[in-house]
């Protein structure tokens, strides 16, 4: 295998890039094979197998430089939208909830679907909001001691007040407490927390 001078000092040119560490080793495929080198010597010299030498030998053949030098493992070569797309996507349904719509993670499903014009898995989807920074987070109802009794002073509740502050003082093992509020006819309820999908920078 026979290169031009300038290829050649394309190669040792990439090779001293660390940038390019990582396609370093497709790089000394080529420049050892235009050495001269048999594959059991590169083979050796790179510990790697025959099939790689082989492969990225062809590639460079077949289509040149920029070949080794492009990611093909992994990546989203089935995507239904681009990046820009899901965000546009995203940004109009968080304004949506913002202007005090009820938006759940099963609507934004859905709307997804009808939005690509088919169906997905919802693993596919939940992939999307963790690529955009969302995550599941839950509402924390322990609140910490002084919140809580600057929420109590807040809402006038003295009698409650009083009582906590007193059980505070005398009791260390209060650091949390949870607040629990009834109306006027004594009905008060605690709903089972879960978690939800949220951008970065919003909690429920």
């Amino acid at each position: 295998m026979k290169l031009t001078n300038e290829e050649t000092q394309k190669i040792e040119q990439l090779l001293r890039d660390s940038s390019y560490a990582k396609y370093h080793k497709r790089l000394q495929i080529i420049y050892f094979r235009s050495k001269g080198k048999s594959y059991k010597e590169i083979m050796d010299l790179l510990d790697c197998n025959k099939t790689t030498v082989w492969r990225n030998l062809k590639k460079y053949k077949e289509f040149g430089l920029e070949s080794l030098l492009q990611e093909t493992r992994g990546g989203r070569h089935r995507e239904y939208m681009t990046y820009e797309e899901e965000q546009a996507f995203l940004k109009r349904h968080i304004e949506a909830a913002q202007a005090g719509e009820f938006v759940t993670v099963n609507q934004l499903f859905e709307a997804y679907q009808k939005e690509i014009g088919r169906t997905s898995t919802r693993d596919g989807f939940y992939c999307l909001l963790k690529r955009h920074g969302w995550r599941t987070v839950t509402l924390d109802l322990n609140i910490p001691r002084r919140q809580a009794l600057r929420q109590l002073r807040r809402l006038k509740i003295k009698s409650t007040f009083e009582t906590l502050s007193k059980r505070f003082k005398e009791e260390g093992t209060y650091n949390k407490v949870r607040l629990m509020y009834q109306d006027e006819a004594g009905f008060g309820r605690i709903s089972k927390m879960s978690s939800c999908w949220a951008p970065q920078g919003i909690r429920p």
